[in-house]
């Protein structure tokens, strides 16, 4: 064998073959999952046997100084380093090094890795298949697909709340974490990708507070309190605990808040490990200041919606994953004139498979029917949540800050008269059927459930002459066409 083969002299498998051991490592926790996931995409680019060398291409700038940059503290340096061990030891086995010798392995950057390697459909990076836990999970199921090796990381983007997460995984850094940020932009991915990594080595609680509102509506109907009771009782003795959706309990009635308040003190005072993950900050959250105060001193990390270069690596991603063939300006167009929401940008994305399965091209053509569907970059995406609720108020006639502030206040209560019903129907309507706005997100803008959202959006498609005239005048007051 000569002492020195480039990428396509390398046995195919070799470097395929490492990343495989490693996803195996991951699922008895001898490996990171976060550190698996930023190897997504690489590709072998030398293997050099004279100098035990072998070089690797990486995707994104950020994973290859994650990998080979001195960690910011002795902790993150240690994790690093036992990271590249792990990497260095499975390699020199798979390449068979003699003498004693263990591999160096050197990652430098390509960008367009992915690009260029889309024509040939690459095969996937090998994920491991989440395994049973060691240790107990509580509370709402977690979601397989939510772990580290699928979650899209870019430089200036979403690292810093990749590099938050990662370290609360490896046992650095703060006990006390609040994830907060807009819908749809990675905050519960993060936070069930450390619940995936962290359920083989302690009891770990994943809470949905839109389930646990559900569970004591449940609770309180048929008075059978008991399934309640039990999920107080578990959660409350995690290890490590994660409220997704806070502001949903915290801002609703008193009765979830009485609930989950206990839960909550016990956790603290057993030195759980705690992310709370909410739309709003602490501060802002409207529950009374004793019930806020028990929650202050979370290391607060802020998700920004993706920007670009963010939005075109997800969608490389996928494409990449599903083997799809598709042109990078196709993608870019795409990436452009999508919202920052990586939901929205989930079900285009299914749009795309189901074309492509039925034999039909994905081409500029089709990239354009798709956002047509979508409101333009250049006026609806700009319009934020509560210009929208602003609007609706102005549409019906409640003009002073004075005015507007009060009825914002009855429409975040629990009363239920006609013309705050109206309201509230107005409001959901538009961000949901004319904005495309996620549906949670919606309910949580004024402290309700999902289903109220869908039922106020039924009821206007099922008449719509009757809403025809004051919503023409709210997409005026917001500059859309009617």
């Amino acid at each position: 064998m000569p002492d020195i083969l480039d990428a396509n002299e390398v046995p195919a498998d070799l470097w395929a073959a490492t990343l495989e051991d490693l996803s195996e490592l991951v699922k008895t926790n001898e490996f990171s999952g976060a550190a698996l996931g930023l190897l997504s995409g690489s590709a072998l680019v030398q293997l050099d046997m004279a100098c035990a060398t072998l070089r690797v291409a990486l995707v994104s700038e950020f994973a290859c100084n994650y990998l080979t940059q001195r960690g910011s503290s002795s902790e993150r340096e240690s994790n690093r380093v036992e990271t590249m061990e792990s990497i260095r030891r499975i390699a020199t086995a798979k390449c068979g090094l003699n003498g004693g010798r263990t591999l160096e392995v050197i990652f430098s950057v390509d960008p367009n890795l992915v690009v260029d390697r889309m024509s040939e459909s690459p095969a996937p990076l090998p994920l491991p298949t989440p395994s049973q836990p060691q240790y107990e999970l509580y509370g709402t199921p977690l979601i397989p697909s939510m772990v580290f090796q699928n979650f899209v990381v870019v430089q200036g983007a979403n690292s810093d709340a990749f590099e938050v997460a990662s370290d609360f995984a490896s046992g650095l850094g703060p006990d006390r974490i609040h994830f907060h940020g807009p819908c749809g932009i990675g905050k519960t991915r993060l936070a069930q990708a450390i619940c995936h990594e962290l359920c083989a080595s302690v009891d770990v609680a994943y809470l949905d507070a839109n389930a646990y509102c559900a569970m004591f509506r449940n609770a309180c109907s048929t008075k059978n309190w008991s399934d309640l009771n039990y999920l107080n009782d578990t959660v409350a003795k995690a290890g490590v605990a994660v409220i997704d959706d806070l502001h949903v309990i915290l801002q609703g009635t008193k009765g979830p808040i009485n609930q989950f308040v206990p839960v909550y003190q016990t956790l603290h005072q057993s030195g759980a490990r705690i992310i709370t993950v909410s739309n709003l900050q602490m501060t802002d959250m409207t529950a009374d200041e004793a019930t806020i105060s028990r929650l202050l001193g979370h290391e607060t990390v802020e998700f920004q919606p993706p920007n670009l270069d963010l939005r075109l690596a997800i969608l490389l991603s996928w494409v990449t994953a599903d083997g799809l063939e598709i042109e990078s300006s196709i993608l870019e167009a795409l990436a452009q004139g999508l919202p920052g929401d990586v939901r929205i940008m989930q079900s285009v994305f299914s749009q795309m498979m189901r074309n492509a399965s039925r034999g039909r091209s994905i081409n500029y053509d089709f990239v354009q029917s798709i956002l047509a569907r979508y409101p333009k970059a250049t006026t609806a995406n700009e319009i934020t949540d509560e210009q929208v609720v602003t609007a609706v108020l102005q549409a019906n006639g409640f003009t002073s800050q004075e005015q507007m502030k009060l009825q914002r206040e009855v429409l975040n209560g629990n009363s239920r008269p006609s013309d705050v019903v109206l309201l509230r129907t107005l409001v959901w309507y538009v961000l949901v059927a004319v904005l495309k706005r996620d549906p949670t997100c919606a309910a949580n803008l004024l402290h309700k459930d999902r289903s109220s959202v869908y039922h106020a959006v039924h009821k206007v498609e099922d008449s719509p002459s009757s809403y025809e005239g004051q919503l023409d005048k709210i997409k005026g007051i917001l500059g859309l066409s009617a």
